[in-house]
């Protein structure tokens, strides 16, 4: 989802922006898991800043979308970072 609205550069399509939303809640809950919480809640801020990326271009704030896409793309490293440990405990 990250790369599909990292794609658009004048403006991202509102019916992306709704997935957008709805792959969001699709981790809310999974917060609280022992092993898979730290995981959700990064997703969860990818998402956020993915939101404020696509809402910042649409209105033409271009600087503050490009700020809001570092972070996202720094938030999605780190959380396949935390899936890599994940993966080397062992589920």
């Amino acid at each position: 989802m990250c790369n599909q609205v990292l794609a658009y550069r004048y403006g991202v399509p509102k019916r992306i922006l709704q997935k957008l939303h709805d792959y969001r809640l699709s981790f809310e809950s999974a917060t609280k898991d022992e092993r898979l919480g730290k995981i959700a809640e990064n997703r969860l801020q990818v998402c956020e800043n993915l939101i404020r990326y696509a809402t910042s271009l649409n209105l033409g704030a271009v600087e503050s979308a490009n700020e809001f896409k570092t972070k996202a793309i720094e938030l999605h490293d780190e959380g396949d970072r935390l899936i890599n440990e994940v993966i080397d405990r062992g589920i």
